[in-house]
């Protein structure tokens, strides 16, 4: 199994590409969902706050105020996190799996296709994996993904190997 440093991203070689997919997250919340949600949040507290100003109770307003930041903050978190990706490219040669998180830091490691294992584990109590196994090492990938879409992954990946292996045996 061959690892990739940060600085090194891809692998250049002359295989042909057998397969190759990008893994997102789900994201249901685009810039305008995002401003509709906030300010309709932001709106909903200020009128309260004001309510609260002329009863008397005007500390109040200002917790309103972290509330909203608060809820901003939590929300600029679940959209960066859904920023994070992952693709897989499956040539003849090596399967190729990158990582790149939310924050841009890249981690690939490489497989030989016709030696690596696919390991789909459906956990009751635990949450399901999709792992790849190869000469004593693992790496879990697509965990954002929900249980059916992993286990979707794991058969595509299955048949394109095997039609891989079906293909060097022909040669």
């Amino acid at each position: 199994m061959k690892k990739i440093s940060q600085d090194n991203g891809s692998i250049s070689t002359g295989s042909k590409t057998q397969f190759y997919k990008v893994i997102r997250p789900n994201q249901s919340l685009n810039d305008r969902t995002f401003f509709w949600i906030i300010g309709g949040f932001g709106l909903a507290s200020f009128g309260l706050g004001i309510g609260f100003i002329i009863v008397g109770a005007w500390p109040v307003f200002g917790f309103f105020g972290v509330d909203i930041l608060l809820v901003y903050i939590a929300f600029r978190r679940i959209y960066r996190s859904g920023e994070k990706y992952e693709t897989l490219h499956l040539s003849r040669t090596f399967l190729q799996v990158e990582q790149i998180s939310s924050k841009g830091n890249r981690v690939a490691k490489c497989f030989n296709p016709y030696w690596v294992i696919i390991e789909f584990h459906q956990g009751s109590r635990t949450r399901d994996s999709l792992c790849l196994r190869s000469h004593g090492e693992s790496l879990e990938i697509a965990s954002f993904l929900s249980a059916d879409r992993k286990k979707e992954l794991a058969n595509q990946l299955h048949s394109e190997i095997r039609k891989l292996k079906c293909e060097y045996k022909q040669l």
